[in-house]
């Protein structure tokens, strides 16, 4: 916050069924106003992020982020993130003809 705003908000799910090998979590969104983008805030949630998750006993930290949103890409990877997997999208809806995520960030929606 800055003031009585909010400028930032992480969106996190962590894993209950503790199936995998260690334990972890989603980011599933991470939100800035435009306003504040470059000054650091993003940096900051992150990190607040992981040391959280990390007091919980949460060992890994995922994420998903759109095939084209190069911007995005490298903000996490400038943070410790790396590419582990593809997630890859095939649309259902009869009237779509083309298989591809065309949008500038690959949305899922």
């Amino acid at each position: 916050t800055a003031g009585d705003a909010i400028v930032g908000m992480a969106l996190v799910s962590i894993d209950t069924r503790q199936r995998a090998s260690k334990s972890f979590a989603a980011l599933d969104d991470l939100v800035l106003l435009p306003s504040v983008r470059g000054s650091g805030i993003g940096s900051l949630l992150v990190e607040w992020v992981a040391s959280e998750l990390r007091s919980h006993g949460i060992a890994r930290l995922f994420l998903e982020c759109g095939a084209h949103n190069l911007t995005a890409q490298q903000f996490f990877q400038g943070r410790g993130f790396k590419q582990v997997s593809v997630v890859m999208l095939r649309e259902l809806d009869a009237t779509t003809t083309s298989a591809a995520v065309d949008d500038k960030d690959g949305d899922r929606g």
